[in-house]
């Protein structure tokens, strides 16, 4: 791989309301308490501009039980993968389009600062 290369395969900004977070899930770690969610991507963009849903994982037992856990959100592309599909604007289908096509493209221009 080059130098050059940008190695990320899109960046998603989500949107969580953590008010809808079951606390029984979370589990603690070496470093902190953790929330395993689900990122569920989009076959297009949907009529609000969201390319995903976030979900929380309740857990192998609990899913299995047919348990689904909490909406907890929902996300935007703000690069786009680089990848053999391409997200288009207003609902319509994948379009696809060769990995080595071009650079990802940026979707929105937003002032916020990421702390990774």
């Amino acid at each position: 791989m080059s130098d050059n290369t940008d190695n990320r395969a899109g960046i998603l900004r989500l949107n969580l309301n953590v008010l809808k977070i079951d606390k029984t899930a979370l589990f603690k770690g070496a470093k902190g308490t953790y929330l395993d969610v689900a990122v569920k991507l989009h076959k297009c963009e949907d009529e609000f501009g969201h390319h995903c849903m976030v979900t929380q994982d309740l857990g192998k037992d609990r899913r299995q039980a047919g348990e689904q856990g909490p909406i907890l959100g929902n996300g935007k592309f703000i690069i786009k993968p680089p990848a053999s599909a391409d997200w288009v604007e207003g609902g319509s289908e994948i379009v696809s389009a060769s990995p080595a096509s071009s650079p990802p493209a940026k979707v929105e221009e937003d002032d916020d600062d990421f702390p990774f």
